[in-house]
């Protein structure tokens, strides 16, 4: 079974590539997958909902401390 996280990156990436060849920062999409998947499974919180291309403070936070 799949976690929540990989089933939003695969719809998120899915999205972006619809109407064509794009090309997509693969780095920055799994670095906001592991922080998901570390928020979700770890503490209880989701970081990031990786749906859109957006900033979140928190977000910011939590990759500056690591």
């Amino acid at each position: 079974m799949y976690s929540h996280a990989i089933l939003q990156l695969r719809v998120a990436i899915e999205n972006r590539v619809r109407d064509g060849t794009k090309e997509i920062d693969v780095l920055s999409w799994m670095g906001r997958t592991a922080l998901e998947l570390v928020g979700q499974g770890g503490l209880g919180h989701s970081f990031d909902p990786l749906v859109s291309d957006t900033k979140d403070e928190y977000t910011d936070a939590v990759k500056a401390f690591v």
